[in-house]
């Protein structure tokens, strides 16, 4: 069954607590005081996709707000087309969300670029557990474009402008359906950055740049491990078609970040020059220690690819 085939993504983020409990296990890391601080209401979590650790970090932060009463929507980076599928499993399912969330939702089949990870099904799994127990927990998928109308809409914006809007219009959307005390969008770390974006020649804003001035963006750091993702092998040219040989999806190591070490926590601040030269890019960071490879949540399939299979790193 998926459900057991998760139980380790979803047992690493909740505990042993049960839906029913009406104390969560789960706790915010250190550092979480100064997002409180700032009384920023979107927080972004700019992640190396395909890891277990950042989605089990996310879902414990939004756990553990729930759990103190507080009204929270998660973001997921899956695609907005297939929300109104998420929506349906989110409100009919029961002990067999996961099975539906696959069989339901397009986008779990066939992806394997790290983002539709066991990890994210556990969290989703875990989250969908609250709510039934009566947590104020809501999510939305928000990758890409919604329909056509807000393709033709946006089609203005330059290179990859307009995904990065589509993102943040379908967030604020839902955002704006309800009131959220917080949003806790789960994103590539590109499109979670607070600066443009340089792309062959030109320019673009990354969703992060479109959301409200009541955003805070954390970088994901980590003290290396492994990550499921997709490598492309050999030297391409920028808007170059990439054949489906030169890409390697699967789990790969991970080099350590220049200053990460410690417990898993939150801190802001510009981050230390290193590899990166990110340090204006995000507000902050959220290291969560050493790192391992989270698989797809489902096995390979004819679906259709996604036009993000790429989107984020």
């Amino acid at each position: 069954m998926l459900r057991a085939a998760a139980f380790i993504a979803t047992a690493m983020v909740a505990g042993t607590a049960s839906p029913a409990s009406a104390e969560p296990s789960c706790k915010v890391p250190p550092g979480w005081s100064t997002i409180v601080q700032t009384e920023a209401k979107y927080i972004v979590f700019g992640e190396l996709h395909g890891t277990s650790q950042s989605p089990a970090m996310v879902g414990n932060i939004a756990c553990a707000l729930a759990g103190k009463g507080e009204s929270v929507l998660v973001a997921v980076e899956m695609e907005a087309s297939a929300n109104d599928a998420l929506q349906r499993v989110w409100q009919d399912a029961g002990q067999d969300f996961q099975d539906r969330l696959i069989s339901d939702m397009p986008g779990w089949r066939g992806r394997d670029d790290g983002v539709a990870s066991q990890a994210l099904l556990g969290m989703l799994s875990m989250l969908h557990d609250r709510y039934r127990a009566g947590a104020r927990l809501r999510v939305v998928a928000f990758n890409g474009m919604h329909d056509d109308r807000q393709r033709r809409r946006l089609a203005h914006l330059p290179v990859h402008g307009p995904h990065e809007a589509a993102q943040a219009e379908n967030i604020l959307n839902a955002a704006q359906a309800a009131p959220y005390d917080h949003v806790l969008i789960l994103v590539g770390s590109m499109h979670a950055r607070r600066i443009p974006v340089s792309w062959a020649g030109t320019s673009y804003r990354p969703m992060r740049m479109h959301l409200p001035s009541d955003t805070v963006s954390l970088r994901m750091t980590y003290s290396g491990g492994d990550a499921w993702n997709c490598q492309v092998s050999g030297q391409h040219s920028a808007g170059e078609p990439i054949a489906e040989s030169d890409i390697d999806c699967g789990p790969h190591p991970v080099r350590g970040d220049w200053h990460a070490e410690g417990v898993p926590r939150i801190s802001l601040g510009a981050l230390p020059k290193g590899r990166f030269d990110l340090t204006e890019a995000f507000d902050g960071q959220y290291f969560v220690g050493a790192i391992t490879a989270s698989t797809p949540a489902a096995a390979i399939s004819d679906e259709p690819e996604t036009e993000s299979r790429f989107g984020g790193r």
